[in-house]
């Protein structure tokens, strides 16, 4: 029968190779970095800011094959802007936009190397690749017409916000808490032609137990 021990509060770095540690915890995304020249003009419209910062909550396992370096596996979900809904007014009022909003859910694999400072606290650097706005697929429809304003054709177009950034950072663990300060970072996003995107975050994890 397989077990599961809760991490203790006098963490020790010693035994953990070959061991598997479950964890949770929440990021904070920062409103995203690009420079916003090129954009894309066949998504639909949204707040591209609104949709990639905010917190986001986790859960994951990490596994130790040797005693400072780790493999990890995050899934993490926010609850975010999906897209922007015309509406039209009154006679007093030209109309505007509703936030129609979905839950995420994003993928992260990545590789801790840890530097032991002190007895029980270290520092680790971070890189791997993640998979972001899952969940987020959309379809568009366009009406065609002849020159008499009859419906010609209608044209139904797919088409999601997912991208698949780098994930790189720089944390500090003591016992069972670890902070981190990172950055997702791409150059192929639904939003931009070309263009550099980075999100940088902050993360707060607290490991639960391990197997």
């Amino acid at each position: 029968m397989t077990n599961i021990t809760f991490a203790q509060s006098n963490y020790t770095t010693d035994d953990r190779k070959g061991k598997l540690f479950f964890k949770a915890g929440s990021d904070y995304r920062i409103t995203p970095i690009y420079d916003g020249i090129k954009l894309k003009e066949d998504i639909l419209r949204t707040s591209i800011d609104s949709q990639n910062s905010g917190a986001a909550i986790f859960y994951g396992v990490e596994f130790f094959p040797w005693k400072n370096l780790s493999i990890n596996f995050n899934h993490s979900f926010h609850y975010t802007l999906f897209y922007l809904e015309s509406f039209d007014g009154s006679e007093d009022d030209l109309g505007g936009e509703a936030s129609v909003n979905e839950l995420f859910y994003d993928f992260h694999f990545f590789i801790n190397y840890y530097f032991k400072i002190f007895d029980e606290s270290e520092i680790f650097i971070r890189l791997g690749k993640s998979m972001m706005n899952r969940n987020s697929n959309y379809t568009t429809n366009e009406a065609l017409y002849d020159d008499n304003g009859n419906l010609a054709i209608g044209i139904s177009s797919q088409g999601n916000f997912n991208f698949s950034p780098y994930n790189a950072g720089l944390g500090f663990k003591k016992n069972k808490v670890e902070v981190l300060l990172g950055i997702y970072s791409t150059s192929i996003t639904p939003y931009l032609v070309g263009e550099d995107f980075i999100i940088p975050y902050f993360n707060l994890a607290y490991t639960i137990g391990k197997m």
